[in-house]
């Protein structure tokens, strides 16, 4: 009578076994992970302690390792700074560069620099040997521009009475095309997206 019940054991504990077994089987494997890849971390930067550049939210402009800023939107009496990258030190604005900023300004490629003189509609282009902006042309789609975007040789420029206006400024002579709007819509801002393959 032991013998059966010593038997029945065996067979038992053998059975849970195989059951331990079949249920090891079925665990999904898991991937080792590979260890996190250390950050980079935003360093610290020579910081403008000027409070007359805390009265409007104004962009900077990147300009030849440069970011080029001004403490007054449109065509008023301003001051200007220039962050240098490289020297990681602010300057004072060249005087011709302060100037001539008398409206919305955006860099092409970081490289050429242009300005709309909202005020009388004038579209020009930032000569730095110089320290002078020279005209490109002007229309009267242009004038109250308050927004402009440049990119692969045409600028985008925002006006609220004249809608949004392109201007190829690589053409010769330089040309201008306005841009249609829905009825009853009217532009607020413009964004240039990076181009998509034609394969996607």
């Amino acid at each position: 009578m032991a013998d059966s019940s010593s038997s029945s054991s065996s067979k038992r504990q053998k059975q849970h076994d195989d059951d331990d077994d079949d249920v090891e089987e079925q665990q999904p494997l898991i991937p080792e992970m590979e260890p996190p890849k250390p950050q980079r971390r935003l360093g610290k930067k020579t910081e403008l302690k000027d409070g007359r550049f805390s009265r409007e939210a104004i962009d900077a402009v990147g300009w030849k390792q440069k970011l080029c800023m001004v403490n007054v939107k449109g065509d008023a009496a301003k001051e200007g700074v220039v962050y240098d990258v490289a020297e990681d030190a602010w300057k004072e604005m060249p005087e011709g560069m302060l100037y001539g900023w008398r409206g919305p300004v955006a860099a092409m490629e970081e490289e050429v620099m242009y300005v709309v003189d909202e005020a009388k509609g004038v579209l020009r282009r930032y000569v730095e040997e110089q320290d002078a902006w020279e005209d490109i042309l002007e229309n009267k789609r242009l004038k109250g521009a308050e927004q402009i975007v440049a990119q692969r040789g045409k600028l985008c420029v925002v006006s609220p009475s004249s809608g949004i206006s392109v201007v190829d400024v690589a053409a010769v002579p330089p040309r201008i095309v306005p841009i249609l709007l829905p009825e009853e819509f009217e532009p607020v801002a413009v964004h240039i997206l990076p181009r998509m393959p034609a394969d996607q």
